[in-house]
């Protein structure tokens, strides 16, 4: 069947620096780690998706980076609030200013958008932190980056293979490029791709490694402010990497959590002989009643560490 959408995915701009991100994912790779490492498949909630006007314009890299926001918020915040049309239109304009409104779709100025250059724009405005490229040769280093990112926003050269494959996208060799587009993956193994309103896409392996050409994980306050992504993300290295790369333009904030606050109990031998009653018969009241207080006791005399 023909795509439901519009293609508007401009070639990666080979002269902009990126930062790799894999050195930073604490988890990356199944062996050797200390660490706990991410499940084999990752199946992420449904959520619903707007088209963001990429069924009549090409404005993929938007509705990419806004579906991408979405999956992440909900998911960490439990909502997400989204941009309405004057927005994603202001978007769109800023790489393609001589497009007006959104009656100029197909015109001359409807021209797609460079992904990182629009990742630039929403770390201007607050909306992401920071952003590093993803290794798609490497299966592990993809799932870790979903695992973690929860969301990664991806660019493809689809062919008319794709165009007729339905709801799976597939290499196959010859087929001719139709032209690049934007997406979003939030599950595998296969990518579960986010597309077009719908979540109902997926790549193969051999998509991924033919016709996949760049794809980045995007950081946001909502993970900097989770404490199970600190725990499996570099994020001090992380933001170094970043502000050297754009002389000190970009800052990640590396605030550190709030500590953990453990107590030390110590019982009295009185109080430990209560316990120790209680142990013996747990079905008397009584006996658990002292245990309790005894219990209460040792809490408000514990010292925090």
């Amino acid at each position: 069947m023909p795509f439901p959408g519009q293609l508007g995915k401009r070639p990666e701009r080979a002269d902009k620096p990126k930062v790799a991100i894999a050195p930073f994912l604490l988890n990356y790779g199944r062996e050797g780690f200390a660490l706990p490492v991410f499940p084999d498949t990752v199946l992420p909630p449904v959520i619903n998706y707007p088209m963001d006007h990429n069924d009549r314009v090409g404005d993929c890299v938007v509705a990419g980076g806004d579906h991408a926001l979405k999956a992440i918020d909900f998911q960490l915040l439990g909502s997400y609030a989204q941009p309405d049309d004057a927005q994603l239109l202001r978007w769109y304009q800023t790489q393609n200013p001589g497009f007006r409104f959104w009656s100029d779709a197909g015109g001359s100025n409807d021209n797609g958008m460079v992904i990182a250059d629009f990742l630039d724009l929403l770390i201007k405005e607050g909306k992401i932190l920071a952003y590093g490229k993803i290794d798609t040769s490497s299966q592990a280093e993809v799932e870790a980056a979903i695992y973690l990112g929860l969301a990664i926003v991806v660019g493809a050269t689809l062919t008319e293979a794709n165009e007729n494959s339905g709801f799976t996208w597939d290499y196959v060799p010859g087929s001719p490029e139709v032209g690049g587009h934007c997406f979003v993956w939030d599950g595998y193994w296969p990518p579960r791709t986010i597309t077009w309103g719908s979540d109902d896409y997926h790549t193969t392996g051999a998509f991924v490694q033919h016709q996949v050409d760049e794809a980045y994980f995007v950081l946001t306050q909502a993970h900097v402010d989770h404490p199970d992504f600190r725990n499996n993300f570099d994020l001090a290295g992380f933001a170094q990497v970043i502000s050297e790369i754009t002389d000190g333009k970009v800052v990640v904030p590396v605030t550190p959590l709030p500590p953990v606050v453990t107590r030390t109990l110590t019982f009295t031998a009185l109080e430990f002989a209560d316990l120790s009653a209680w142990a013996k018969a747990p079905h008397w009241w009584r006996k658990a009643t002292k245990a309790a207080k005894a219990v209460l006791a040792a809490i408000s005399r514990s010292t925090s560490i």
